[in-house]
């Protein structure tokens, strides 16, 4: 009978609206329901009523609402007296660093139990943006702290290989593995009405085609370069409505350059939907976008592939991993070829059919959340029944990473 375990996720990123708290909440509940306890920490709660799951608060403040940013305060000594059930964990995983990370690292340390953290989202690109003065003194040194952080785990998950290649290069030391964050097992099938209900509802007419961009709206995503990429299209005398799908504090920002631009007329700020509103906005749409430098995954191109969606991104960091160029889409390196790629999808439905067919069959097949679930169980058992004594006996980190090579080579779904 396979054996239940108990799992601490401390994380400081749960219910806020991003990709780091999604894949978050998608790994505690799929974990829970494959059976296994799960010992969340948290300021905020995403994952209420869950089954499986277990939440404890930690404490903390918002630091703002747009982006939503937690900052954890879990004084240790207080939080860990309360907390019996630490010495009973079969394995810490850390989501995210500073605070909560650094709990994780303590209750590891404190308890003797095996550790493991996963990379998203890299300070630098985000400090500056967001908290101007503090943030961007902080990036100076970002790169620096998380090295130091990092590297005191027993192994480091990330969600691409591209994402493993950039943290290498920032000098984080193997073992590291590349596995999805998946995509939840109720997409992956079409929505009927879904294309006349959302022209409906944001009076978009039927025959006009429609370019989206799901996700977080901020600084760093680039968006203003999917505006101009627009206005190429409409300048090619194609019926087109460009849908910008989420919330985020550089709405106004877009709205004022879209104005400015001339494409104001041809543009729809949904601000904030819920999962099944989005879908059916995946689905219809006839292609779906990113062009930004880095993501974690870019889960939202993977949503919209689940829904059978040609995508069109930058050929950059977690982007490259997702899109199959020519064959579930196609990657660009420019704005010039992003506009031209999008204008010939959106001019040829054999092609957007064959892509978006195509998508719809990689994600199934590689990225579908029942199946990433059982490859972190397997990973989890791994790290505690096999590499945890290795480290306890000072094995060399060399030969840990050779196992975790073997590891990989016997799941499909892990890269190394």
């Amino acid at each position: 009978m396979r054996r239940k375990l108990k799992i601490g996720i401390f994380t400081a990123m749960l219910s806020e609206t991003n990709g780091t708290a999604e894949a978050a909440r998608r790994l505690i509940i799929g974990l829970g329901k494959a059976g296994h306890e799960v010992h969340v920490h948290a300021p905020s709660n995403g994952v209420a009523g869950r089954t499986g799951v277990n939440f404890h608060k930690a404490a903390g403040f918002r630091m703002s609402r747009e982006p939503e940013f937690w900052f954890a305060l879990p004084f240790f000594k207080y939080f860990h007296n309360r907390h019996g059930h630490f010495k009973e964990l079969d394995v810490c995983h850390a989501i995210t660093p500073m605070t909560m990370g650094a709990l994780a690292l303590d209750v590891a340390k404190l308890n003797g139990i095996p550790k493991i953290i996963t990379h998203h989202s890299p300070l630098e690109y985000y400090a500056g943006d967001y908290f101007p003065v503090i943030g961007k003194l902080f990036s100076l040194y970002a790169w620096k702290y998380e090295r130091l952080f990092y590297n005191r785990f027993h192994v480091i998950h990330v969600p691409t290989i591209t994402k493993k290649n950039l943290i290498k290069q920032h000098k984080m030391k193997e073992p590291i593995f590349a596995l999805t964050n998946g995509i939840l097992d109720n997409y992956f099938r079409r929505v009927p009405g879904a294309k006349e209900e959302v022209r409906e509802i944001y009076n978009i007419p039927l025959d006009r085609k429609i370019v989206l961009y799901a996700g977080r709206q901020g600084p760093e995503k680039n968006i203003e370069a999917v505006l101009r990429a627009f206005k190429v299209i409409l300048c090619e005398k194609i019926d087109a409505h460009l849908v910008l799908a989420g919330g985020g504090p550089h709405i106004p920002v877009l709205r004022d350059y879209a104005e400015k631009i001339g494409i104001d007329h041809r543009i729809t700020q949904t601000g904030w939907v819920k999962h099944t509103l989005l879908r059916k906005i995946y689905d219809a749409a006839d292609v779906s976008t990113l062009y930004n430098d880095i993501e974690a995954q870019g889960l939202v191109l993977l949503e919209a592939m689940s829904q059978g969606t040609a995508c069109v991104g930058k050929n950059s960091f977690g982007i490259s991993d997702v899109i199959v160029d020519g064959e579930t889409g196609f990657l660009v390196n420019n704005e010039k070829e992003f506009a031209a790629q999008l204008v010939k999808v959106l001019k040829d439905d054999e092609l957007r059919r064959y892509l978006g067919e195509n998508a719809l069959q990689n994600v199934k097949k590689y990225h579908k959340m029942s199946n990433v679930i059982k490859v972190w169980e397997k990973a989890y058992r791994f790290l505690i029944d096999e590499i945890y004594p290795k480290h306890y006996s000072h094995v060399p980190e060399a030969e840990i990473t050779r196992d975790w090579q073997d590891f990989a080579r016997k799941e499909p779904l892990v890269k190394m």
